[in-house]
């Protein structure tokens, strides 16, 4: 055998990496010769290498190169040349990989993960930084890493403590620097996941674009010191992202410094999306140094999915300062379930300053400016401008900033202001404001120095990331006042009505300064209207605004949208940038909407009323109607133009409907039959006459749909108990007695859920809320117990309105519930007989209950949150539980509505004394007696 050494040559000087020429000297024909004479022979001196020629179909995996220091860097300038690789190694997933490289540059290289063809292979990461990994620097680089991917596999830039797993723990890099890098795709665009005992130091993420990851654009924990600045991070492109999250920080990372980020477009490849938006997640728990998110911006936040844009889980010691939200997406259609967070904090010890938040965005979700879990927050100096939603959120929401200041002791607040910044481009990034009225008005802050663009901030700095200053003379519009917004349903006469305000510093006198305002309206179909108007008479001071009436109107009856091109100048105007109403405004007419009127029958006493609710209608204005017949003819009623009526008092059956009209436009609900029952009592068999110490049966018939109840007064007091129908037999009687007879019409009828679906768990308290249509009676209900349950009692109020106070209960019983002695959930009957004394909103609530009752909350077959539940006539509707979902405790309600004739029918019951016999007594001679007898006839009418 022949041994043969060679000497090491560490490479020191410039190189080249060039496909074009074989490797030898000062070049290498790939990267795979480059990596192995560093990974072999280390470096001498510092060492460059300049990328020529390509497209590079390989790896680049160094190792730890031998002499490597702040001196002898390695440095590889790509030259915007390509390389990539498919990787299906698991080991090996990277096209670059530093694992325990040090003091080494990747700069301007197109990265390509997916192999450079139409699908990628198996493993995608750009680069992959490992095993202390230090003072790297990957700069100015195009890394591709599939933004089509759904796979964890794929990743632009990975700093892991594996080359198998981009969420490892390890020291795995510190004091790196990812700079000037362009990143598409991945399911995350950068990761980092340090060391979870000692944290990864002083890393950097600066001044990249990361665009189109399905999940996370910036992943990092365990870092301390790490700063993520200037970044853009955006999916333009993506048609299948699942939940955005721009920065995603975790993992007890401390001293963090999350500044300058520019966040925006999160679903322009898919606005329908319904996922929700992170726009910055701190999720860090109990630090011991501040982390700040400062001067970042959030704009064209698209989708239909809830948005958190500032959310800090838990993390303390925040500061979140001078950020500018805009949140105003007017395609939007999220339902009420998709929620609008600005600043989202439960974290304690955590200051909220000099922040700009705006949320116009369209949609029926509840919009939060601010919302804080914690007294601790300590908040002030933001403009919160929220105009359809809530300033803020402490315990409970406040819809204006007036009432937010007063919210935890007066705490929050005190110089924040509530008003429209007017973003001079929000649509193009542009968020400077242009309202006077937030200029100079922040606080000075040792933290924050200069702005998004690097402009100093001064002893009298701006809210949010822009500092500005206003121009003397300006105007802008701010709004379409006329056609108004929040209907559907237009005239053919439309005024057109433009909001402007004074932009500037300076008064304006329109007979020198003459602004001029103008609208083009664009119907559905045909040509564009153009509207304008000078104004040149009057002044408007700095910051103030003035509604303009533009000449003529707009014929808006066709269906369709239509678009408004709002401009306002004024002579010597300094900011043109503002003088377009943007977005432009669109007004949609929509043909009307008849709606559901309910009940769709029912039946009330004579001289009483109905409570109808007409749901459903839209798009145009409404009106109740009325008449004797269901066929009509149907007759306006006065001032009954809302979506809830209660009826006059009515005394003969009559029915309803509602016509929604919008122009030439007229639809029809249902007809809702309101039947009035008046029972009577047409004849009886008054009077009886009876013997003494004899029965009486009183008998009475009655109008047709109703039966006999009797009594013992002309007024109050309880039916008498009989056994037949339309008849009573009177105990034995020796006075003359006065009965009465009613007629009484009616029944009873179910309604909730029939049973339990027995597995949902058990409590103590809880109610359902229900409305009512008129009067009736809760006669009984029925509870479920859990298996050999104890005997208890349980009670059981009758609440007014949507409450569980029991303060002014309506009626409240306590009964007792027997032992359940079986193996199996068992129902018991609780008898009642609460009186709904109206129409309106109640609770039927249970304050107690020994043992514990079963309630429902399930997806099952039967699941228990198919509210409402209504009754068959439409009397009696479960809307929910006290707790939204429950169906607590009482099922299969019985209940009544009963009509009683207005006046009780006298039956008299005449009694005969018993038949008295006189006797008389004459001697007789004999010594005998002789009696004489002498009986009263009488006579009864009872057999």
């Amino acid at each position: 055998v022949t041994l043969t050494t060679q000497t090491p040559s560490p490479p020191s000087g410039a190189y080249t990496i060039n496909s074009a020429a074989a490797t030898a000297g000062t070049n290498f024909a790939s990267f795979t010769d480059a990596a192995n004479a560093l990974n072999l022979n280390g470096v001498s001196g510092p060492v460059t290498f300049a990328v020529m020629g390509g497209p590079y179909t390989e790896q680049f995996l160094l190792g730890q190169i031998n002499g490597s220091s702040a001196t002898n860097t390695i440095v590889v300038n790509g030259g915007g040349h390509t390389i990539q690789f498919a990787s299906a190694n698991t080991n090996q997933r990277a096209v670059v990989q530093l694992n325990g490289t040090d003091y080494t540059t990747i700069n301007n290289l197109v990265i390509d993960a997916t192999g450079g063809g139409n699908t990628s292979g198996t493993y995608g990461y750009g680069v992959l930084l490992t095993n202390t990994a230090d003072n790297d620097r990957i700069t100015n680089n195009i890394i591709n890493a599939d933004i089509t991917a759904t796979s964890s596999n794929f990743v632009g830039i990975v700093v892991s403590g594996s080359t198998s797993s981009n969420t490892t723990s390890g020291n795995s890099a510190s004091s790196l620097l990812v700079e000037g890098n362009t990143v598409n795709g991945g399911y995350y665009g950068i990761s980092f996941y340090g060391n979870t005992t000692t944290l990864n130091m002083g890393n950097i993420v600066r001044n990249n674009t990361v665009r189109d990851f399905y999940f996370y654009g910036i992943y990092s924990g365990y870092q301390d010191g790490a700063q993520f600045i200037g970044n853009d991070i955006s999916r333009p492109l993506r048609t299948n992202g699942s939940s955005f999250y721009g920065i995603y920080v975790f993992g007890a990372s401390l001293g963090l410094a999350i500044e300058k980020n520019r966040i925006h477009d999160t679903f322009a490849g898919n606005p329908t999306s319904t996922s929700s938006v992170y726009g910055i997640y701190l999720s860090v728990g109990t630090v011991r140094n501040n982390n700040d998110i400062v001067n970042n911006v959030f704009y064209n936040l698209s989708g239909s999915g809830t948005q958190y844009l500032i959310y800090n889980l838990g993390s303390t010691l925040s500061r979140i300062y001078n950020n500018t939200i805009t949140s105003d997406d007017q395609t939007n259609v999220s339902s009420s379930t998709a929620v609008v967070y600005g600043i989202y904090n439960s974290g304690a010890t955590v200051d909220v300053a000099n922040n700009v938040v705006s949320i116009t965005r369209s949609g029926t979700g509840t919009k939060y400016g601010l919302y804080y879990t914690t007294a601790t927050t300590t908040s002030n100096y933001n403009d919160i401008f929220v105009p359809a939603g809530n300033v803020g959120y402490y315990n409970a929401a406040f819809a204006t900033l007036a009432n937010w200041k007063t919210a935890n002791g007066n705490a929050f607040d005190a110089n924040s202001v509530s008003t429209d910044p007017v973003f001079a481009g929000a649509s193009t990034g542009n968020l400077t404001p242009s309202n006077v009225l937030l200029n100079n008005t922040g606080t000075p802050l040792a933290r924050v120095t200069d702005d998004i663009t690097g402009a100093t901030r001064g002893a009298l700095p701006d809210m949010g990331a822009y500092e500005f200053t206003p121009v003397a003379t300006d105007v802008t519009p701010v709004s379409l006042v006329g056609p108004a917004a929040g209907t559907a349903c237009y005239s053919g006469a439309e005024p057109i009505i433009v909001q402007i305000r004074n932009g500037g510093t300076a008064t304006l006198g329109f007979a020198t300064a003459t602004a001029t305002v103008t609208v083009v309206a664009t119907p559905p179909t045909g040509a564009a209207t153009t509207f304008t108007t000078t104004v040149n008479t009057g002044t408007l001071t700095s910051g103030a605004t003035l509604n303009v009436t533009l000449p003529g109107t707009l014929n808006m009856t066709a269906l369709g949208t239509y678009s408004f091109a709002v401009t306002a100048t004024v002579v010597g105007d300094q900011n043109p940038g503002n003088n377009a109403l943007t977005p432009a405004p669109t007004r949609t007419v929509v043909a009307p909407a008849a709606g559901v009127l309910s009940p769709a029958a029912t039946t009330i006493c004579i001289s009483g009323t109905a409570a109808l609710t007409l749901t459903g209608s839209a798009n145009g204005n409404l009106q109740y109607q009325s008449s004797p017949s269901a066929t009509g003819t149907f007759t306006d009623i006065a001032g009954a133009t809302s979506a809830a009526l209660t009826t006059p008092v009515i005394t003969t059956t009559t029915y309803y409907r509602v016509r929604t009209t919008c122009n030439a436009t007229t639809v029809y609900s249902n007809v809702s039959a309101i039947t009035v029952s008046n029972p009577l009592v047409a004849t009886t068999n008054t009077p009886l006459t009876i013997c003494a110490g004899s029965t009486a049966t009183l008998t009475a018939t009655t109008s047709a749909g109703s039966t006999a109840r009797f009594y013992s007064a002309a007024t109050g007091g309880t039916a008498l108990t009989s056994t037949t129908v339309g008849s009573y037999t009177t105990p034995a009687l020796t006075a003359s007695t006065t009965y009465y007879a009613a007629a009484v019409s009616g029944g009873q009828e179910n309604v909730g859920k029939p049973s339990t679906n027995g597995a949902d768990g058990t409590n103590t308290t809880g109610g359902l809320y229900f409305t009512a249509t008129g009067p009736t009676t809760i006669v009984n209900v029925t509870v479920y117990r859990t298996a050999n349950a104890a005997a208890g009692t349980a009670t059981v109020y009758l609440l007014p309105g949507s409450t569980t106070s029991t303060t002014a209960a309506l009626a409240t019983t306590t009964v007792t519930v027997p032992a359940n002695t079986t193996a199996a959930v068992s129902p018991t009957v609780l008898t009642l007989n609460f009186a709904v004394p109206a129409a309106g909103s109640y609770t039927l609530y249970l304050g107690a209950a020994t043992p514990s009752l079963i309630r429902d909350y399930s997806t099952l077959v039967t699941p228990a949150t198919a509210f409402p539940y209504t009754s068959p006539n439409g009397v009696i509707s479960i809307t929910d539980g006290s707790l939204v979902g429950y169906y607590y405790f009482f099922y299969n309600w019985q209940i009544g509505s009963d009509c009683v004739s207005a006046t009780r029918t006298p039956i008299v019951v005449n009694v005969t004394p018993a038949p008295t016999a006189t006797l008389t007594a004459a001697p007789q001679p004999n010594g005998s007696v002789l009696l004489t007898a002498t009986a009263v006839a009488v006579s009864s009418t009872e057999p």
